[in-house]
């Protein structure tokens, strides 16, 4: 009678451990393996099908899988997986890592995807500087006051062949401050002695509310030969960051499909 009561218990304790191995099993997030796409930033995906470019946010967990990145301006292989995040406005974030399993560290927000894609980068440099005669004349053409009570907080400068005419471009990043309480974020292009507004927000000057625009990659996503501007939309200090894309006609920037 002992015994059979001892083998019971051990059967009970096999049942009660085998639940709570598929519990945990499926409590586990499960992920899926892309195609066709980059993943930008934090958690910004940019899907190409048929030619077509779509943008989305999705802050969902991924499985890990091999990929390229743009780093440093030059191709890598690595993968690319999902960790857990409590800031950037999501629960995943993505993490890099080259074929040795190292931690990639970008400057301008991680860039990666998948093998499948045959992506075309110009490659460039950018500076900071404190003040420029573009900046000024773009924002007396397009009314934005550069007064007294207005100060420069920053401004980035992007410098490379857009349009493969051997004429360089230059891309600015501007970041405004006004009344001390106000802010102001564009992004232009200067080409030709013609400016070209990319995007521009204004909000409240605060860790909190304020919005920056930032350029960060020109990159041909589609093998059209026409190269997306990618801007990072940062949407406060602690996130999250969208990345959007933009392609130029020769005369305007149009903002492609996603949030």
């Amino acid at each position: 009678m002992i015994k059979n009561k001892k083998n019971i218990m051990i059967l009970i304790l096999l049942l009660v451990a085998f639940y709570l191995v598929i519990t945990i099993i499926f409590s586990l997030p499960k992920g899926k393996k892309y195609k066709n796409t980059a993943f930008i930033g934090d958690f910004t995906k940019v899907e190409v099908k048929s030619g077509i470019i779509n943008v989305y946010n999705n802050n969902e967990f991924i499985d890990k899988q091999s990929a390229k990145f743009c780093f440093k301006n030059e191709e890598i292989d690595g993968s690319i997986l999902t960790r857990d995040s409590g800031s950037n406005g999501g629960d995943y974030s993505y993490y890099a890592l080259d074929k040795k399993g190292n931690v990639l560290d970008f400057d301008l927000g991680m860039f990666g995807y998948t093998a499948d894609m045959d992506l075309k980068f110009k490659k460039t440099e950018y500076a900071y500087i404190k003040d420029s005669n573009e900046v000024r004349e773009f924002c007396k053409q397009n009314n934005i006051a550069i007064g007294e009570n207005t100060n420069i907080e920053q401004i980035v400068v992007n410098n490379f062949d857009v349009d493969d005419d051997n004429n360089n471009e230059d891309i600015y990043s501007v970041g405004l401050i006004e009344n001390e309480n106000k802010y102001k974020s564009f992004v232009f292009m200067s080409k030709d002695g013609k400016y070209y507004l990319i995007d521009q927000a204004e909000s409240d000057y605060n860790s909190v509310n304020g919005i920056r625009f930032r350029f960060t990659f020109l990159v041909d996503f589609n093998k059209d030969d026409n190269y997306e501007f990618v801007v990072r939309k940062s949407m406060s200090e602690y996130g999250p960051n969208y990345y959007e894309l933009y392609n130029f006609d020769g005369n305007t920037f149009t903002k492609l499909g996603g949030e």
